[in-house]
């Protein structure tokens, strides 16, 4: 069989929104508008008038100006952004957690893949003895295509890290 090469571009992910509202299952979600967010915020017990709206940048939790001010974080534009979302369901205690790593667009394929990992505590670490909802949500500019998600350490997953790297898939 003869290789290929599918040319693969890692997607920015320009900022962290803050998920408050306790996402009960497992699931990996995608938002192009602004409706689809606010249909799951509020299902998980959100008030639909405080669904971000904004993100924080990325490496920041405050973002300052040139002159020392505090500015605020840029706002979500479904326009040109998309909302990634990876939820890991309720959790019997803290420890636990997820982390978008990396999204790769295949434009030829005219897939995304949002490749993402799993934490979970080391057996007798000390953790919250409380119930946690552990997610990750971020904005990265809107592509078209389908979106999968893969765990980070899946054979898939391995494979799109090789062709990001330039190898040639078969």
């Amino acid at each position: 069989m003869e290789a290929v090469e599918i040319v693969l571009a890692v997607l920015q992910i320009v900022g962290t929104v803050n998920w408050t509202p306790a996402h009960k299952k497992a699931e990996c979600c995608m938002f192009r508008s602004a409706d689809e967010m606010a249909q799951v915020w509020v299902a998980d017990g959100g008030d639909k008038e405080r669904m971000p709206r904004r993100y924080d940048e990325i490496g920041e939790i405050r973002v300052f100006d040139e002159a020392g001010k505090k500015e605020r974080p840029r706002g979500i534009n479904f326009d040109k952004d998309m909302v990634l979302a990876v939820f890991a369901g309720e959790k019997p205690t803290g420890g636990y957690g997820v982390k978008i790593e990396k999204v790769v667009h295949a434009a030829a394929k005219k897939t995304v893949w949002v490749i993402y990992s799993e934490r979970t505590p080391e057996p007798g670490s000390a953790v919250t003895q409380a119930l946690t909802y552990p997610s990750h949500v971020v904005a990265v500019r809107k592509v078209e295509g389908e979106v999968k998600f893969v765990k980070a350490d899946s054979p898939q997953a391995k494979e799109i890290e090789k062709d990001v790297k330039g190898e040639k898939v078969r």
